[in-house]
């Protein structure tokens, strides 16, 4: 019967985990979704904007037109140079603006491997803060004893200075961690536009006050 209660139990905290897991693989997937469609826009934005910058150029190639009064006669003048030049320019053009598009895209491309990894970096620091707050709640279960025992003169003053001191050695370690996640959650905030990150932490903010 106690070999099925546990096999039970530990079936149940696979589900769990394997939840935990596809949840946050859904949600990185999804903000690394995001941030590619609001990236490829702004690549679309700024080809346009290069095609755009020689859209009249071909006005250049109109043909002038003169009228002769002595003669009563009109005359067309078309340069084959202005031609030329405009069927080079318009090559390069292309030639320069597939180049433009391969660097903007290769550029996205590690952009969004860099986004991948730090969210991962933020997921792992998360989750390693989480269990280490679940253990510093019993070293101040243990630190509160302590201190019963030291207002009841059963330790003294030195030993209990002592737990004191490790007691806050573990919460100031557990503060700069958080400072730390939430910078990295700044940063991800700025680059997704999505908040997310940043309220993730306001609980464990609150387990550490």
């Amino acid at each position: 019967l106690f070999s099925l209660k546990a096999s039970h139990f530990f079936s149940i905290c696979c589900i769990i985990f394997l939840n935990s897991q596809f949840h946050a693989q859904n949600q990185k997937n999804s903000l690394l979704t995001n941030f590619y469609n609001i990236e490829v826009s702004k690549i679309d934005t700024l080809l346009i904007s290069y095609q755009e910058k020689d859209k009249y150029k071909f006005l250049n190639l109109i043909p002038a037109v003169s009228y002769d009064l002595l003669n009563n006669s009109f005359s067309i003048g078309l340069s084959l140079s202005n031609l030329s030049n405009y069927y080079q320019q318009k090559h390069r053009n292309k030639i320069e603006l597939a180049k433009l598009e391969n660097s903007l895209n290769e550029s996205l491309s590690n952009k969004i491997i860099q986004l991948e990894l730090l969210i991962e970096q933020f997921n792992f620091d998360y989750k390693n803060l989480q269990n280490s707050i679940k253990i510093f709640e019993i070293d101040k279960d243990l630190f509160e004893i302590s201190k019963g025992k030291y207002d009841n003169s059963e330790i003294s003053i030195e030993e209990f200075l002592k737990l004191k001191k490790s007691y806050l050695n573990s919460l100031n370690n557990l503060k700069t961690r958080l400072y730390k996640l939430q910078l990295q959650a700044i940063i991800l905030q700025k680059k997704t536009k999505n908040d997310s990150f940043r309220e993730s932490l306001l609980v464990l903010s609150n387990l550490i006050q």
